[in-house]
């Protein structure tokens, strides 16, 4: 790969790219499957960073130390190549790193704890009209706040019964609150359709039952999810994981 596109990648990231700059990028992106794969790397280890540190004065300085190294190899139209390649291992071993401290840190028994909380996307995100009661559940469960988005994704899921992101998100704020069976009950609906979320169903229905220390049932549902789907790795290396 071009390593120029490392700075592309940074740049589009960022929010730094033109609208002209992002359409290209993002033809080429189509086309270019190393370009995709440098392209996640970096992602994952920015969300690494992002999701994995805990909010203290240690992430800050890092955060600030990342953006001053990110002003120097990327805010100049000449990029020095070795300076590129330099950053991008960094910020990757860096990551890989401080998530190997904290993730796996023997203090830290709970294995379901080492995966990021899901988020909710917006309406605009997702092409589709907006209601208050999804605002505020959105609002609630990106803070973590499950059992406040609760009700909102209850009248949601009254107001269409059938509406895979409202019941997948009211599952995992079951998980999120324990209350498993009800958890259980929203999730095996996605499971049973033909959704984007019928894998991430079947994780979620894995660790509910993980959480009641049953890992033969845990162990079933993780095996459940195929090698093609998006959540394959993580399932996989939640069962390596979770000792027998």
């Amino acid at each position: 790969m071009n390593e120029q596109d490392y700075v592309y990648i940074d740049q589009y990231l960022s929010g730094d790219m033109t609208p002209e700059e992002k359409a290209a990028f993002e033809q080429k992106l189509a086309s270019d499957p190393n370009l995709q794969a440098n392209l996640v790397e970096w992602q994952n280890a920015n969300d690494q960073l992002k999701k994995t540190l805990l909010p203290d004065e240690t992430r800050d300085h890092l955060r600030a130390k990342l953006e001053d190294h990110r002003a120097t190899y990327f805010a100049q139209e000449k990029v020095s190549v070795r300076g590129v390649r330099r950053m991008v291992y960094s910020a990757i071993a860096t990551a890989a790193v401080i998530a190997s401290v904290l993730l796996f840190a023997p203090w830290n028994k709970d294995i379901t704890k080492r995966y990021p909380p899901v988020e909710m996307s917006s309406a605009t995100e997702r092409g589709v009209a907006s209601t208050t009661a999804m605002e505020k559940a959105q609002a609630y469960f990106n803070k973590s706040k499950y059992a406040e988005a609760l009700p909102y994704l209850n009248e949601e899921v009254q107001r269409n019964p059938k509406d895979a992101f409202s019941l997948y998100h009211r599952g995992v704020a079951y998980y999120q609150t324990a209350q498993y069976d009800l958890a259980r009950a929203d999730l095996l609906q996605i499971y049973n359709g033909e959704s984007l979320f019928k894998y991430e169903g079947a994780f979620y229905i894995g660790l509910s039952y993980y959480k009641q220390k049953d890992k033969k049932l845990c162990k079933e549902w993780l095996e459940k999810i195929p090698s093609t789907a998006a959540n394959y790795l993580k399932a996989q290396r939640f069962l390596k994981e979770m000792k027998p």
